[in-house]
């Protein structure tokens, strides 16, 4: 009984890491990247405006500021953005990250099948949580 139960555990053992050097070798093989939202320097940040073809809010409230960076700071995914603006989305929010002595970084917000996505142009498309990070009446 008791080799038994040590000879399932080895089998499951050894199940894990054949299956992670697998995916180790894909990620490998086709250079596939995890790409990551990176907002440096939070502190430099004057204020964030959000653009739609409706409504424009500013939001300069500097805590705001470092509760939504720091919280998009966590956020990960294997999906690339290769264009300026969002490929075919009709309506989607322009995000202006506005910073001391620095050009603005564009961000784009947008809702396609029910889900609400982050992209930031030539690194990556984001899911986020709608309640956190739209304005009200979006």
């Amino acid at each position: 009984m008791h080799n038994i139960n040590r000879k399932i555990i080895l089998g499951i053992t050894c199940c894990i890491c054949i299956i992670s050097i697998f995916f180790y070798i894909i990620f490998l093989k086709y250079n596939i990247k995890f790409y990551k939202l990176d907002f440096e320097n939070i502190n430099n940040i004057t204020q964030i405006e959000f653009l739609s073809k409706k409504n424009k809010y500013v939001l300069e409230d500097k805590n705001q500021i470092v509760k939504i960076l720091e919280e998009l700071n966590k956020k990960k995914t294997l999906r690339s953005s290769i264009n300026d603006v969002p490929n075919n989305i009709k309506n989607y929010i322009t995000v202006k990250i506005k910073r001391t002595n620095m050009e603005d970084e564009i961000l784009y917000i947008y809702e396609n099948k029910d889900e609400i996505y982050l992209e930031k142009p030539y690194n990556g498309i984001y899911k986020i949580d709608k309640e956190k990070f739209l304005m009200k009446g979006e």
